[in-house]
């Protein structure tokens, strides 16, 4: 969701002006050029998706079935 990047852009940009005496009206697009950082928002999506890739073929049980 929206909120859930604002989140971690705000996460991230913590962490990337902890990294160094950058100004604060320093862009985090500019931070993350500066330090080859990928935007957090991004590494969430992408192990997102090889989550999904390596267990899309276990079978899905319902809870009904497993008690």
């Amino acid at each position: 969701t929206e909120k859930g990047k604002e989140a971690l852009n705000r996460v991230q940009r913590m962490a990337l002006m902890s990294m160094g005496n950058f100004r604060p009206s320093t862009p985090t697009a500019g931070l993350e050029a500066i330090t080859f950082t990928t935007p957090l928002y991004l590494l969430v999506l992408q192990e997102a998706a090889m989550a999904y890739i390596r267990t899309r073929h276990v079978v899905k049980l319902e809870r009904e079935k497993i008690t």
